[in-house]
């Protein structure tokens, strides 16, 4: 399959695939013709990626992941953990996001606002 077929299939960008490919999370082969074949293993190995990311997996925990779901050697307790890690990095990160919400919320916009240049701060 070439590469517009496989951008089409999985949805995801031709310049997605190239760089994939270039991190070493796929693999294609040449033609004779000097064109780009991706093989129904790679389209499915593509999906996996996509899927991955989009419950927010880096592309280096994909390149962690990837070569163990691939050879069926990921014990559903260690994908257990490595979902449980991520919920846990989520939550962090909505507290993190709530502060900053709650920081922003009491921010004085008046004259005494630290974020402009014509107001004395601290007095």
């Amino acid at each position: 399959m070439l590469i517009g077929a496989v951008a089409q299939q999985v949805g995801i960008s031709r310049d997605s695939i190239r760089f994939y490919e270039k991190t070493g999370l796929i693999q294609s082969h040449r033609r004779a013709n000097g064109y780009k074949e991706y093989s129904a293993q790679m389209v499915d190995q593509l999906e996996l990626i996509k899927l991955l990311q989009q419950l927010g997996f880096s592309l280096a925990e994909v390149a962690q992941m990837l070569p163990m779901m691939q050879q069926g050697q990921l014990p559903a307790v260690q994908v257990q953990a490595v979902i449980d890690e991520k919920i846990s990095v989520i939550d962090q990160r909505i507290a993190d996001l709530q502060q900053l919400k709650a920081r922003l919320q009491t921010l004085p916009i008046g004259e005494h606002c630290p974020l402009r240049r014509d107001c004395a701060v601290g007095g």
